[in-house]
């Protein structure tokens, strides 16, 4: 996919280049050139067309049409890739939050409370409720801040005593 990107990315940069060079390079001829804007001309069977002709013209517009829908095509790609990703993601999150327990209302006496001293607390609710869990069995186990009403987290200092334990 980064490969795809990559490649996007470089065809978008060509166009633009080339847009930029036809702008400039378009323009710097008409000064130089022309006092007036140029008429189109139908270019004759037994001449090259030249940027004047509305055949060179056409092919042009075509040839430019035929790219970006082949970039739009890439980049519908990309994007139902990165769906497709984001989704694998949050299932993986999600699947990974079924093992967490969320504890709430346990005191915290020490506001520099170990994640070893947490588990210990973690072990005495499960032993508490009739569970049989060891140590060996905790992933993780920490105290996060409650948030507040606006949905951000409070500062350890505002309320240290009873922060809520999340134990994987």
């Amino acid at each position: 996919m980064k490969k795809q990107l990559s490649e996007v990315q470089t065809n978008l940069i060509s166009i633009q280049k080339e847009v930029n060079y036809e702008k400039q390079h378009g323009a710097g001829k008409k000064q130089r050139t022309w006092s007036h804007t140029p008429s189109l001309t139908i270019a004759q069977p037994d001449t090259e067309p030249n940027e004047n002709d509305v055949q060179f013209l056409s092919n042009e517009y075509y040839e430019l049409l035929k790219r970006l829908t082949n970039l739009e095509a890439h980049v519908s790609e990309i994007a139902r890739k990165t769906e497709s990703i984001s989704k694998a993601i949050d299932d993986i999150q999600l699947y990974s939050y079924q093992y967490n327990l969320k504890i709430v209302g346990v005191p915290q006496t020490d506001p520099d409370e170990k994640a070893s001293n947490t588990v210990d607390l973690c072990l005495k609710v499960f032993s508490g409720v009739g569970a049989d869990v060891s140590a060996s069995d905790i992933d993780i186990a920490h105290r996060v801040p409650t948030r507040n009403q606006n949905g951000r987290r409070r500062q350890a200092s505002q309320s240290f005593t009873n922060l809520t334990i999340i134990c994987k």
